[in-house]
């Protein structure tokens, strides 16, 4: 009978560490796929923020004058989200020259001369402008960088345009294809990133279940300094 008990409780400890170790191999995956989508959409922000200033400096080297447009980015894009097997297929800017109809909208990665852009959630990414971004300046003398522009909560710098990459969608979050961007701001990002102000929140960059957007800046400094060599 002892014998019995003691092989009974040999098999049900074994069971359990089987069960512990199974659990502890479910979190290192689950972790090591969540890094590797934090690696992903990482790179995805540094990429498109390159672009963005590239395409900065091509608009101001390939405009003649008196049409010069010194620090112009492009729009972002406002047209429907397409959630199908190629879901980013028209993701050009709205408007090629003035002020952007919308200043927050999905990255016009067409734009950009890009492939399709997302993130490591297979997400698209977001881009906010500020206004005076999307005509630029006739000369680059009159091109500023103190002016109130896009800010980042506890970040004392001023940012042309700011990029997002927001993540999988959260539980009150519903991506329906075929909406326009925004009318599916809230269901990509999350606090002030989608109350359409010129603030926008990191949240401490503390991912959890109520925030999950990334965001990478880009100053007005960083777009001057490449403004300057041309």
């Amino acid at each position: 009978m002892g014998d019995q008990q003691g092989a009974a409780l040999i098999i049900i400890m074994t069971v359990i560490l089987l069960g512990g170790l199974s659990l502890a191999l479910d979190a290192l995956l689950i972790k090591s796929k969540r890094l590797r989508g934090d690696q992903v959409s990482n790179v995805t922000l540094i990429h498109a923020k390159r672009a963005l200033i590239a395409y900065a400096a091509m608009q101001a080297a390939k405009t003649p004058p008196p049409a010069k447009a010194y620090g112009k980015l492009p729009c972002p894009y406002e047209g429907f989200y397409r959630n199908t097997a190629d879901p980013l297929d028209d993701y050009g800017e709205n408007a090629l020259e003035g002020a952007c109809s919308s200043t927050l909208g999905f990255l016009p990665w067409k734009t950009l001369g890009l492939p399709p852009l997302v993130d490591g959630e297979q997400a698209p990414i977001w881009y906010a402008l500020s206004s005076r971004f999307s005509t630029g300046y006739p000369a680059k003398a009159s091109f500023l960088c103190d002016q109130t522009d896009l800010t980042i909560s506890g970040d004392p710098e001023k940012y042309a345009a700011i990029l997002f990459s927001p993540g999988k969608a959260l539980t009150n979050q519903i991506r329906a294809s075929d909406v326009t961007a925004v009318n599916l701001i809230p269901e990509f990002l999350e606090g002030a990133n989608a109350d359409l102000d010129e603030s926008y929140d990191k949240s401490g960059g503390v991912i959890n279940s109520s925030f999950n957007d990334r965001l990478l800046g880009i100053k007005c400094s960083e777009i001057l300094n490449v403004l300057t060599q041309l």
